[in-house]
């Protein structure tokens, strides 16, 4: 009988691919609950969204480390890497910083 294992490579992959949706899912649904909503839905969808932050965010530490010399080579490769995407890495990183700053702004006006 043939052995079958799980590849932890591939499981890792398919987490993070399962978990985004719900996330996004999640978290829309507890941005966008007024309080005058159920309480219980509110309450499952931050245990969901909770659980899932925690499994894809595992999942993309352990995704790292499987990649560890692939992204340090990315990174250092002056050809090939980041510097040959200058418009995009600049692009994420003014997006990143925007998102950041939208989210901190939303939190200190409401509290």
């Amino acid at each position: 009988m043939k052995k079958t294992t799980l590849n932890p490579r591939v499981l890792v992959v398919f987490l993070m691919m399962f978990t985004a949706p719900i996330l996004l899912f999640s978290g829309v649904t507890l941005h966008s609950a007024d309080a005058n909503q159920a309480e219980r839905l509110k309450f499952i969808s931050m245990a969901l969204h909770n659980v899932t932050a925690l499994v894809c965010l595992i999942a993309a530490i352990v995704h790292m480390k499987y990649n560890w010399k692939p992204i340090l080579n990315y990174v250092r490769n002056k050809k090939d890497g980041l510097l040959k995407y200058p418009k995009e890495l600049g692009a994420a990183g003014i997006m990143t910083a925007i998102l950041s700053l939208l989210a901190v702004s939303h939190v200190l006006r409401h509290h």
